[in-house]
């Protein structure tokens, strides 16, 4: 049996819990969190939905502890795995966590257990990410490296780090300064995130992600990247709340870890890896052009727009 708890972040998509699961049934964890949002009544068919996700998630095919906490009311994605996580960490010391789209590699759960371990009092270590896409920057030394912000599709940490975080918004004066201060980032990732942060101020909040990598950027607490990919991200759909489409050029294969890990010789940023990462993932337009759904949508907008145009003329 897997000792370390795993959380799992369940929804409106059974045949998504079930690919978790089957994953799981080769680990046997002893301990499951399972966190859920209510449907939203709204939405006609969500609650057999929800039901039928939850159903999947509490009856595992194995024997183990499992902890629940549903939402009553429906909180929205965000608040819902804010707080479901603070309840994890309020009962757990350290986690794997899991939201529904996010399928390891076998192998993600011995990186995890193994790191969770080996640094568990090492403050300057905030989490462990299972997600890695830059091919373009190979590791090939070590099983892992230390940059300032990484993925959390997969990913491990401790109730330490998690419960340390402010709130970017509620302190967003201090959270601009804090950002032009870093000398860790390039002067277009400090105005790229300026962007985001305004655009989270009219939304109202951020994203819980966010809320929590960039709480570790600021104070420039480190994470972990693994050397191969170790989870594919499989949410990019309709359905999804943030990124309904994958980035240009994401590639979501895993390549299963090689044990016994080879640790780095000193714990200190991997130079290069976080720059190669902000460039991956910034949305610039040189991406949007050469992605040629882009174009499609941007045609269909346009046709929409002169149908519709030529309708009220008519009339």
């Amino acid at each position: 049996m897997f000792d370390v708890p795993v959380a799992i972040i369940i929804f409106n998509r059974p045949s998504f819990v079930k690919k978790i699961y089957d994953v799981l049934q080769q680990v046997k964890p002893e301990n499951i969190y399972i966190i859920s949002d209510e449907a939203r009544e709204e939405v006609k068919g969500e609650k057999e939905k929800v039901l039928s996700s939850r159903f999947i998630a509490e009856n595992p095919g194995w024997k183990c502890n499992t902890h629940v906490l549903y939402a009553e009311k429906n909180m929205g994605c965000d608040m819902r795995i804010k707080s479901g996580l603070d309840w994890l960490f309020s009962k757990v010391e350290y986690a794997i966590v899991l939201e529904d789209d996010c399928i390891p590699d076998v192998s993600f759960f011995s990186y995890c257990d193994e790191l969770l371990k080996r640094y568990r009092n090492d403050d300057l270590i905030q989490y462990i990410a299972g997600s890695n896409q830059i091919d373009t920057y190979p590791i090939n030394n070590t099983s892992y490296v230390f940059t300032y912000e990484a993925w959390t599709w997969g990913w491990a940490s401790w109730a330490r780090a998690w419960n340390n975080q402010k709130g970017v918004i509620s302190n967003y004066n201090k959270t601009i300064k804090d950002i032009f201060a870093l000398n860790i980032i390039s002067l277009s990732e400090k105005v790229n995130k300026i962007r985001a942060l305004k655009r989270y101020i009219k939304q109202g909040d951020s994203p819980w992600d966010i809320n929590f990598t960039w709480n570790a950027l600021i104070e420039q607490k480190l994470s972990i990247v693994p050397r191969t990919n170790l989870v594919n991200h499989i949410g990019f759909t309709e359905e999804a709340t943030h990124v309904k489409e994958a980035f240009p050029g994401y590639d979501g294969r895993t390549i299963p870890m090689e044990f016994p890990l080879k640790h780095p010789q000193t714990i200190e940023e991997e130079k290069g890896y976080h720059s190669a990462a902000y460039n991956w993932h910034r949305e610039t337009l040189f991406q949007k052009l050469r992605d040629i759904r882009f174009y499609k949508r941007q045609l269909c907008k346009i046709l929409k727009g002169l149908i519709n145009i030529k309708f009220f003329k008519k009339n």
